[in-house]
């Protein structure tokens, strides 16, 4: 048996020691926990909680939600969230390791007990070795030892220290497994349910779902102890990995190939930054969350994207979007840049071509914490990583890194990278650059006595994606949160990102405006704008 333990409160969450005195409610003591050295080998530890749900997963409703549990127990059994939420509770005191190289000690989980469920479902027959887990969201499958699924440390947990957990760590609730590294979660059907099996199964497309995992990154692989990954999970990986590979490869390809037979329209607009006087503000739009900013002489651009494509490099060919709109200047006709401002490192906002050809030694670069890794730190004058309420300056410029509704992973494993809005700020101006988010309150944090002369928020992607991307509307409202007295809006007209048609972000904006549309300041591709 693990030994309850009560927590001491005047301690961090990360300091937090197992006692043997139960001076409250009894929690269970992961054993890790009292290991010598509890970061395991090739791991990071981070006070921070990473998001651990990229997005794009369908949305849960409560009273829809199941879980069921069957295969080899005596006794199937279904769940409904109330009926679920009435079980006896238990609260475990753990580290958390995911296999993307972080670690978060010291956290409390609240839910039912794994033991629990195998026993209210008149427990596993023996012959059972293995549980099948898939969630809600299609395309991959969790599998691990029953064993690791009965230790006693195990739970399906909907509360983390004491908050329900939110959707981006997997909620409305998710199986925690101490002992085991986390992982991307199984998914696709519309209930969770356990499938206790003979032996491994990597998802066949059979209904035979499973663990009652929420989000994407939530699969266990691999053992805390030792460092290493199964060799299981890895299978699994890869498993999941080729099967949405063959799925959505014939149908990329054959779009590929329409799509090389004509050429990239050009913009609407053409800028001519190189006409802007060296003092004031200045902006252009040169697509998608590109655009180039001067204020009092000192140029900015923000994450530059200025290929056909954006994507992932195979050799000559990159695959991935191809832009709706060439960028409205060609890196040739670009300024000399003194600053390139990266919100995150998705690859339609950190495009390693353009990236590469913007490297000089005037050049800095503030980006977004965990990402500059990605770059080639030595070829730029300085390289600073920011994270939220942190600032930094350069040249005549403080930079305030502000939270964002979003996330950062790049590939589908590394969620351990930042994202940030930003806020701006020289003797004379003030201005904020939204990167990419959801509605937050987030930028209220940027109004002051002095306004801000321009807020640039992005107001595409929203269909089906409003959980990490806000709408027109929610756009304007945080540029008004913000205190902004111009707009420049982003994030539209350049990628087919969305199911929106083309221009109604665009068309909404500016209803959204209602009686001021002036203070939008570019509705094109190549639009510019001045300020005093």
């Amino acid at each position: 048996m693990l030994a309850p333990f009560a927590m001491d409160q005047n301690k961090t969450q990360e300091e937090r020691v197992p006692t043997a005195e139960d001076a409250g409610a009894a929690v269970i003591v992961s054993p890790d926990t009292r290991r010598p050295n509890r970061v395991p080998p090739g791991q990071s530890r981070t006070r921070k909680w990473p998001i651990l749900d990229a997005g794009g997963a369908p949305p849960i409703t409560l009273e829809r939600w199941k879980f069921s549990i069957g295969g080899l127990v005596a006794n199937p059994k279904e769940w409904t969230w109330q009926e679920f939420q009435q079980l006896e509770r238990v609260k475990v005191f753990a580290d958390f390791h995911c296999v993307t190289h972080w670690s978060r000690l010291g956290n409390t989980w609240e839910g039912v007990s794994t033991r629990q469920l195998i026993e209210l479902a008149g427990g596993a027959r023996p012959a059972a070795e293995y549980v099948l887990a898939r969630g809600y969201d299609a395309g991959f499958s969790t599998n691990l030892p029953l064993a690791d699924f009965l230790a006693e440390d195990a739970l399906v947990a909907f509360l983390h220290d004491g908050q329900p957990l939110t959707e981006e760590h997997g909620g409305p609730a998710r199986l925690i497994v101490p002992q085991l590294y986390a992982w991307k979660s199984a998914s696709g059907s519309r209930a969770w349910n356990c499938w206790i099996a003979t032996r491994p199964d990597f998802g066949s497309g059979t209904d035979t779902t499973c663990m009652a995992i929420r989000g994407r990154k939530n699969v266990l692989a691999g053992n805390v102890s030792t460092g290493k990954i199964s060799r299981n999970a890895r299978l699994g990986q890869w498993a999941g990995a080729a099967q949405y590979a063959r799925k959505a490869a014939p149908e990329y390809f054959k779009r590929y190939r329409e799509e090389r037979r004509c050429a990239v329209p050009p913009a609407p607009f053409t800028p001519h930054p190189k006409l802007w006087a060296d003092n004031g503000l200045h902006a252009a739009w040169l697509g998608h969350s590109t655009v180039l900013l001067k204020i009092d002489g000192f140029t900015i651009l923000t994450d530059p994207v200025l290929g056909a494509r954006c994507g992932v490099r195979m050799g000559p060919v990159t695959v991935g979007l191809r832009r709706l709109v060439a960028p409205a200047v060609s890196r040739a006709q670009l300024p000399h840049i003194d600053l390139i401002l990266l919100s995150h490192a998705h690859f339609d906002h950190f495009d390693l071509a353009t990236l590469r050809s913007l490297e000089r030694a005037g050049t800095a670069v503030v980006t977004a914490k965990y990402t500059s890794d990605l770059l080639r730190v030595p070829r730029y004058q300085s390289v600073q990583e920011v994270g939220w309420d942190q600032r930094v300056r350069v040249g005549p410029l403080s930079i305030l890194g502000i939270r964002v509704k979003h996330w950062g992973a790049r590939m589908r494993s590394d969620v351990h990278r930042g994202y940030n809005g930003y806020l701006i700020e020289t003797a004379r101006h003030r201005v904020v650059f939204g990167g990419d988010t959801a509605l937050t309150d987030s930028f209220k944090v940027a109004k002051a006595k002095k306004p801000v002369d321009l807020a640039i928020m992005p107001i595409g992607a929203y269909d089906p994606w409003i959980y990490v991307h806000c709408n027109p509307e929610e756009a304007w409202r945080m540029g008004d949160d913000c205190g902004a007295e111009h707009l420049l809006p982003v994030h539209h007209q350049t990628f087919r990102l969305s199911r929106e048609p083309y221009l109604e972000p665009v068309q909404r904006f500016l209803a959204a405006a209602g009686n001021h549309p002036d203070r939008v300041v570019t509705t094109r591709v190549g639009h510019e704008w001045s300020l005093g």
